[in-house]
Parts: C-alpha cells; sequence; structure tokens
C-alpha cells in the first residue's frame, strides 16, 4: 500500500511537471521574421552628360511588415544583391564606354579632367558640379598656355554665356587658319591640335575645336568636339571639326573656325572681324551646311534652345558695321537704293551695308544708286566699284569702295 502511494505522488508529479511547461501561445520571432531594414542602393545612371562625370542617385527602399511567420528562405534576398551588383558593374562598363571616344585611352582622360577640374586659374563662383571631361590630351606648353589665356579673358563673376563668349572671341581674334598650308600642302602636325592654335596662333579646323573645348574645361564650362563634313552640295563637303558647348543645362552647336571671317579667300584676324555666324545656334540651323560622322552620333547633344540666336544675329551685323562711319543694314532694294544715294551724297566714298538675302542683284542697285547721285552732284570721271562682302546669317555684308578716275 505504501508502495502504490509514492508510485501514485510520483506520476502525479510527472503530470503536474508536465502541465506546467505548455506554452502560452506566443512565438518568439527569429531572426527571419524581424522586419528587414530599409536598403538603399546607388545607381550610376548613364544620360546624355555621362561623360561630364554627372551622377544621379536613384534610392530604392523596400520594407516588410512584421509578421508571425518565418520567412521561406534568404537565398531569394542574395540573389537580389547579386543582381543589383551585376547592374551596377554594366552600368559603371556602359559609362566608361560613353566617355571614352575613338583613339582615346581612359586613363588619359582621367589624367586630364583631373588636371583641368582642379586647375586654380579658373575657378568661377558657379562652375558647374562634377569633373569637365575632354577627350584630347593637350601638351604641356599648351596646356599652360590655356592657363594664361584663361586667366586674362575670365573673370569668378562672368556668366556660362559670358565665358564661351569671351573664349569664343579670343579664338577668332587671334587664330588664323592655315589657309595657304592646306593650299601648299605644308601644314604643320600642330595645326591639327591645341598646340597650333593656343602656342602659334595657327591651326585648321580640329585644332580651333580642340583649343575651345580646352579653353572651356579651364572655364569650368561643359563642351565636346564634333566631328564630320562642313560644306553643301554645290561645292561639295570637307572634312571638318567643330563644338558643342552647355550653357545654363542647355547644348548648343558652335564653330570658332567658320565664324574666323574668310574674306576673298583669306581668312581674317583681328578685332574689328569678329563674326557670331556659328555661335550658339541649334541643330537645324548648324546642320544646314554640317553634317555628323555616323561614327559619332552616339557622342551627339539635342542642341534646340532659340535662346540666344537674336543674341548671335545681333552680334555680328553690330560688330561688322561699327567700325564703320557709313553703315547700316537694309531689307528691301529700295532701301538700299535710297542709303547708297544717301551716304555718296555726305561724300562717303567707303560704306557698308547689310544686305538681306532675298534682295536681288544688290550690287547693280548699288552701283546705279552711287551713278545716279554722282551725276546729280555734277561729278565727272570714270567710276570704279569694288566690293568685299561676308555672309552673316540671313545677310550678306558688302564693303563698298568707290574711286572716281
Amino acid at each position: 500500500m505504501k508502495k502504490k502511494i509514492i508510485t501514485y505522488l510520483v506520476v502525479m508529479t510527472i503530470f503536474c511537471a508536465a502541465g506546467c511547461g505548455k506554452s502560452d501561445g506566443k512565438v518568439t520571432p527569429t531572426e527571419d521574421t524581424k522586419p528587414s531594414e530599409s536598403q538603399t542602393t546607388e545607381v550610376a545612371t548613364v544620360g546624355k552628360d555621362a561623360e561630364a562625370g554627372s551622377v544621379e542617385t536613384e534610392s530604392t527602399s523596400k520594407k516588410t511588415e512584421t509578421t508571425t511567420k518565418k520567412k521561406e528562405t534568404t537565398a531569394p534576398e542574395t540573389t537580389k544583391k547579386q543582381e543589383t551588383t551585376k547592374k551596377q558593374e554594366s552600368t559603371t562598363k556602359k559609362k566608361t564606354e560613353t566617355t571614352t571616344k575613338k583613339k582615346t585611352e581612359t586613363t588619359k582622360q582621367q589624367t586630364t579632367t583631373k588636371n583641368l577640374d582642379n586647375n586654380t586659374n579658373a575657378a568661377p563662383t558657379n562652375k558647374p558640379s562634377g569633373y569637365v571631361t575632354v577627350e584630347i590630351k593637350p601638351s604641356v606648353n599648351a596646356d599652360k598656355e590655356a592657363d594664361k589665356i584663361i586667366a586674362s579673358i575670365i573673370s569668378k563673376d562672368m556668366s556660362e554665356y559670358e565665358r564661351v563668349k569671351a573664349i569664343h572671341d579670343w579664338i577668332v581674334i587671334n587664330v588664323q587658319y592655315d589657309y595657304a598650308g592646306l593650299q601648299n600642302n605644308t601644314v604643320a602636325e600642330t595645326a591639327y591640335n591645341a598646340d597650333g592654335a593656343l602656342r602659334y596662333k595657327l591651326a585648321v579646323c580640329q585644332g580651333y575645336a580642340e583649343a575651345f573645348q580646352l579653353l572651356c574645361a579651364k572655364a569650368g564650362v561643359q563642351a565636346q568636339m564634333m566631328y564630320g563634313e562642313a560644306g553643301n552640295d554645290v561645292d561639295g563637303w570637307q572634312s571638318h571639326a567643330w563644338n558643342v558647348v552647355r550653357i545654363n543645362g542647355e547644348w548648343y552647336q558652335i564653330d570658332c573656325t567658320w565664324d574666323d571671317p574668310l574674306v576673298n579667300g583669306v581668312i581674317v584676324t583681328g578685332d574689328g572681324n569678329l563674326s557670331y555666324t556659328y555661335f550658339l545656334l541649334t541643330d537645324v540651323e548648324m546642320y544646314y551646311d554640317h553634317k555628323l560622322d555616323a561614327e559619332y552620333t552616339k557622342y551627339e547633344k539635342v542642341c534646340k534652345s532659340t535662346l540666344f540666336y537674336g543674341y548671335a544675329k545681333y552680334l555680328t551685323l553690330d560688330r561688322m558695321l561699327s567700325e564703320f562711319q557709313y553703315s547700316a543694314t537694309v531689307n528691301s532694294s529700295e532701301q538700299l537704293k535710297y542709303i547708297s544715294k544717301d551716304f555718296t551724297k555726305q561724300g562717303a566714298r567707303v560704306f557698308k551695308v547689310a544686305v538681306l538675302n532675298s534682295i536681288s542683284k544688290p550690287t547693280e542697285v548699288i552701283q546705279q544708286a552711287v551713278y545716279d547721285e554722282l551725276v546729280a552732284a555734277g561729278i565727272t570721271g570714270t567710276i570704279r566699284f569694288q566690293y568685299t562682302y561676308q555672309q552673316a546669317f540671313d545677310y550678306v555684308i558688302y564693303e563698298v569702295e568707290v574711286t572716281i578716275d
């Protein structure tokens, strides 16, 4: 009996102990069931301006609600991370390919970019963020010369437009196109790069374009060289290089070579011959007589802003006419006839007129008007006319010299 009681007590004790050990119904979350932290992934986005070093950051946040159920597995998360890493690597690769031009080493780009971006001689207050890259590798002497030029023409308070105009003007005024060298097949190698334009003041189109890009980079302005052909179907197309430049976030076409005036077959330098015919144009305007090589279309910029068209036209006509005491802009044959007579009546033997392209046979109108006025004034003798002319937008600028034997 005593043994039965002891056995009974042992069984009851075990039973009670088992009952006290039951769960209260709550589940303690494991590591997998805890809410995941917000994940932020920075992705270098390649866009139009990737070669300028601009990087856009795209943030993606994923939140998982708290749950009492265990996640199925962590493998998908690992796979997503691997995919993200691959995308980053692919994006980086594309970015490098975009910024690398034909026959240009990436290491050279990086070295040149760093040197230009850290230039202390040109540190405009509103310098664009990021690197200003160039795909050229200027010589040490050309780089030093560019520093001197920028220090002399650029100030910290200049806007991007003012800096671009100052660089354009310096090139047009100081650099001479090697017209004779092309005719005689004696063009120096330096004429094809920034050395020719900056150091020797003698270059061909590629030298002009490289000099413009280098000076812009020194001034903190983003510019890029373009390669293709220029001309027309009548006179033919020739290999050519020019630039696009970015001002206040908009791209514009610019050709310093073709803004350096060609007068009677000779390139003219000097302050009095500044031209802005190819200054900050749209694609539509530039590609009228320029066309890009197919292999460079992937580097093409969209130039559609017409903000500076009026500036270019005004600057060109004003510059070409302002140095003459007798000068005018005319938009009809009647105006041209009146102006020619009036200048002759005032005793002018040299005058300049900007004649709208649509005016028919302008030289004949000028000659008849001058002749009529001289006859009316009783002047006799043989009258001779000499013309020098330049195309400027939708005008032809005639410089007229009248002599009487």
